[in-house]
């Protein structure tokens, strides 16, 4: 039978980045989304949160509404509220609504 053994909670994930990171920076691990909460140096251990309540940055030109998915487009470095092609990673779920016109969403981080 296959074991496994508590390591944390995995609200926060070890990260270890070969360049300076600074605080509320968006990292993208492969399918991952994290956000490094307080500076990270280059080659020092540090953690990026993986779960929480994060304002993201998003385009003013559309509408998340609260409880809606929310994605991370890695090209534009904003918040979506689609997949588009299997591009945007998701990132959880709006924690607050965000009108037209407006360029910060709440995302209550989940993946």
């Amino acid at each position: 039978m296959a074991t496994a053994t508590f390591i944390q909670q995995g609200i926060a994930i070890d990260y270890r980045p070969t360049v300076d990171v600074p605080g509320g920076t968006v990292v993208v691990l492969n399918d991952l989304v994290g956000v490094a909460v307080q500076a990270i140096g280059a080659n020092q251990l540090g953690s990026l949160a993986v779960e929480g309540v994060f304002e993201f940055p998003k385009s003013s030109g559309i509408e998340i509404l609260q409880g809606q998915n929310v994605y991370w487009d890695p090209n534009e470095n904003l918040a979506e509220k689609w997949n588009s092609s299997g591009v945007h990673l998701f990132l959880g779920k709006a924690a607050a609504g965000s009108a037209t016109g407006k360029t910060k969403v709440r995302v209550r981080m989940s993946q």
